[in-house]
């Protein structure tokens, strides 16, 4: 994911209070497409609206992956798997899955 590059103007939801990154659904879907090419352990699901791995996040390796969103010119970088989150707090086996936090917006 590292080397994609979107070039569409989008609205993304940042919420200080969730660690999560909430997009429009095309943009969703690009960012998806990106995510399942660049490993062969993510699966992202439209209907269930999640990229997730299929093991816990202390089991996922660390390398970088970038997601990049231009604000008014300034880039705002923001490394996902430091934003791991544990298939816990959506109510599946701690442990079992690891998400990326991001979603589509509905």
């Amino acid at each position: 994911m590292n080397n994609t590059s979107f070039n569409n103007d989008i609205q993304v939801e940042f919420s200080l209070a969730l660690p999560y990154i909430y997009v429009p659904n095309t943009q969703w879907a690009e960012i998806a497409e990106a995510v399942d090419s660049a490993s062969d352990y993510v699966d992202c699901s439209w209907s269930g609206n999640y990229c997730r791995f299929y093991k816990g996040c202390q089991d996922v390796s660390k390398s970088e992956m970038l997601l990049t969103i231009e604000l008014e010119g300034y880039d705002l970088q923001i490394d996902l798997m430091d934003m791991l989150v544990d298939g816990g707090s959506f109510g599946m086996a701690t442990g079992r899955y690891c998400y990326l936090p991001i979603f589509k917006s509905l």
